[in-house]
């Protein structure tokens, strides 16, 4: 008997055991739902608000250090404490309010959930006035194409027409996912406004960390008209003079600079280096100038002299430029010889025919990038191109470095044929005289108009005065067009099937390019319009009404 009870009372215990023991249930749905906040203080409208708190609820538990970077208060309140208790948080603030004043808050999308990092879906914007009336003035806009993390939209009050970008702003918004945004609580009067990647987190622009984007002009704002929608480009700006970090002398005839940023190549004049024996008190220029497979902030440089290892040389450059016009200092370098010899001969890295496998048959024309500085002119004396049938096409040259060369042919080619690209390097010679050790031969084909695509529309509010021009950027190659508005029409009759991006900007200064302002010195930029989502362009179906509207000035 008591046999029998002391089994029973393990089975007892075994079975409690298994009953009480907690085991996460195996599979499931993924949680995708984002959070969201259900509960505020005060609460959008609020009048008189006189406390020195602020309070949020969320649906689930989220990242609380994501909260306190999200947070935005305009005009500009500091936070002593974030006190939370579960879902919720409160904000205490020493700050006195400034009076019959509108705030505005904004919790932007970086908020994640703690279960699987679910952002939120919209930014979070309530209003509140500390006296009896709200703000009302409303505008709003949209960001073009992809921008940074970390965007924030600033307002800057105009006061008596001054204006200073290195202030914190007057108000900020959030842009959604798709780059919409809006300010409805201002006050009345006229405001720039930027978006602002705002890396620091101090509610400004800095000229060497943010990228900034700039509209047209600045805005009237009143309680009663809602501007035109303001519409952003994100572009790079600095105006920090570009440096020569580093040389290294690759071989007896070879240099690789090494520079603090991306430089533009094509502005260097057969000036900008020079390599000096101060022993001799001679001087060397270099032949070429090129990238080859470098990465984009280096350049080689080749010349056909031989230093002597025992004097001092030195290389020396000056006024090269940045991508944004800013030219450097002069640079005095000591150059560390290197008595390798050049063996290398120059060879093809490679052929692109405008990014596609086929060559254009209306305007043909295609790109070679060589591994060496190379002669012009000796390209052009050992290139010959032929026809399907075997005649020799025309061409003409454009230099984009000493190592890459756009060939253009003269005439127009028979669609869906074939031409035969040939280029005798034994013939070509590099600065230390080496010459390549074979024949380069490629066969390309032509398109046929059935692989193009046409694409037209009309484009509202435009001005006589002035050109306008319609681009389309592939957003799944590298494939770009452009053309003129004529009589607020405009017509692409030869693209090829892809996504598009369709943006229209009117060229003021007659340029042929967009300009996107600059902040300093302060200029907006030129007006622009754009169509929100992609156009999505298939084979053999045209496509009509694409229309774009600017703003009325």
């Amino acid at each position: 008997m008591a046999k029998n009870t002391t089994i029973i009372l393990l089975f007892i215990i075994f079975f409690a055991y298994g009953c009480a023991k907690k085991v996460a249930p195996e599979g499931g749905p993924v949680d995708k739902i984002p959070p969201e906040i259900i509960y505020s203080f005060p609460q959008n409208g609020d009048l008189n608000f006189s406390n020195n708190y602020f309070e949020f609820e969320f649906s689930e538990y989220v990242d609380k250090n994501k909260f306190r970077t999200a947070f935005f208060i305009s005009p500009e309140i500091k936070i002593d404490e974030f006190d939370w208790n579960g879902t919720s948080v409160r904000l205490y603030f020493s700050d006195t309010l400034r009076t019959n004043t509108t705030y505005s808050i904004s919790i932007s999308t970086e908020i994640t959930d703690l279960n699987n990092k679910n952002k939120m879906k919209n930014a979070f914007n309530l209003a509140f006035s500390t006296g009896n009336k709200i703000d009302n003035g409303q505008i709003s806009g949209q960001i073009f194409g992809h921008f940074p993390e970390n965007t924030e939209i600033f307002a800057y009050k105009l006061v008596d027409s001054l204006f200073n970008l290195n202030k914190n702003a007057d108000y900020i918004s959030l842009p959604n996912l798709n780059g919409n945004f809006n300010f409805g609580s201002l006050k009345t009067g006229y405001y720039n406004i930027f978006a602002i990647q705002d890396n620091n987190n101090n509610s400004r622009f800095d000229i060497n960390s943010d990228k900034i984007a700039i509209p047209k002009s600045n805005f009237c704002i009143s309680d009663s008209i809602i501007s035109d929608p303001v519409k952003f480009i994100f572009t790079d700006f600095d105006t920090t003079k570009p440096k020569l970090e580093e040389v290294v002398m690759t071989d007896n005839h070879h240099f690789q600079l090494t520079f603090s940023e991306i430089t533009d190549s094509s502005t260097y004049d057969s000036a900008f280096v020079e390599i000096y024996d101060s022993t001799r008190n001679v001087s060397f220029p270099f032949v070429y100038k090129y990238k080859g497979n470098s990465k984009r902030e280096k350049l080689l440089i080749s010349f056909p002299d031989s230093l002597i290892s025992a004097n001092k040389n030195y290389l020396i450059t000056k006024n090269f430029s940045d991508k944004y016009g800013n030219l450097s200092n002069k640079s005095i370098n000591l150059i560390h010889f290197n008595e390798k010899s050049d063996t290398n001969k120059p060879k093809i890295l490679s052929i692109n025919f405008a990014n596609q496998d086929k060559i254009d048959y209306q305007f043909p024309y295609f790109t070679l990038l060589f591994d060496e500085g190379i002669s012009e002119f000796e390209l052009v004396k050992n290139t010959t191109i032929y026809d399907f049938i075997g005649k020799q096409l025309e061409f003409s040259t454009k230099k984009i470095n000493d190592a890459e060369f756009q060939i253009h042919l003269k005439n127009e080619l028979k669609q869906q044929s074939e031409i035969k690209i040939i280029v005798n390097l034994q013939n070509i010679k590099d600065a230390a005289g080496n010459y390549g050790d074979t024949s380069f031969t490629k066969s390309v084909e032509t398109f046929s108009s059935l692989d193009f695509v046409s694409l037209s529309g009309k484009v509202e509010n435009t001005k006589d005065s002035a050109d306008v021009f319609v681009i389309l950027k592939s957003t799944e190659t590298n494939n770009s067009y452009k053309t003129k508005v004529l009589k607020n029409k405009y017509q692409f009759n030869k693209i090829l099937p892809s996504k598009y991006q369709v943006f229209a900007f009117c060229d003021k200064n007659r340029n042929g390019i967009f300009d996107n302002g600059k902040p300093i010195p302060f200029t907006f930029a030129e007006p622009f319009t754009f169509i929100q989502d992609t156009i999505n362009v298939r084979p053999r179906w045209p496509i009509t009404d694409v229309n774009l509207k600017f703003n009325k000035e």
